[in-house]
Order: C-alpha cells, then structure tokens, then sequence
C-alpha cells in the first residue's frame, strides 16, 4: 500500500513539473529580426490601395508590380 501512495505522488509530481516547465517555455517572448520585420511591412504594403483585394483571377509578373487580370464571364 505504500508503494501505491508513493508511485502516486511521484505520478503527480512529474506531472506538475511537466507543465510548470511547458507553460515556462511557452512564455518566453519570441523577437522578431529586422528582416522578417521588413518582410512583413513590404507584405502588408499593398493592403491599403483603393481597388477592393482581388480574390479569383490570373496574375503575372510586370517589372516590380503583378498585373491581375479577372477570370469573370
């Protein structure tokens, strides 16, 4: 009987340290670089143009801009 109790305590206890170290992991902050940082400005870019964002159609590349062209019968 003792044995039960003390295989039991030792269950518990691995299972609180188990999550007392994933919740530790989980928050730590996490930084983004510079170049990620910039990647997601260039993306975000062209979100405020006039033109409502094109969801069904073909693009192709046009130097440094994609021309898009509508698939609409």
């Amino acid at each position: 009987m003792n044995f039960k109790k003390s295989l039991g305590l030792l269950a518990t206890v691995s299972v609180v340290a188990a999550a007392g170290w994933n919740y530790q992991q989980n928050k730590e902050k996490v930084e983004l670089s510079d170049l990620a940082l910039a990647n997601v400005e260039a993306l975000a870019s062209g979100e405020s143009s006039i033109r409502p964002y094109q969801t069904m159609g073909y693009c192709t590349p046009s130097s440094l801009n994609y021309m898009c062209t509508s698939m609409q019968k």
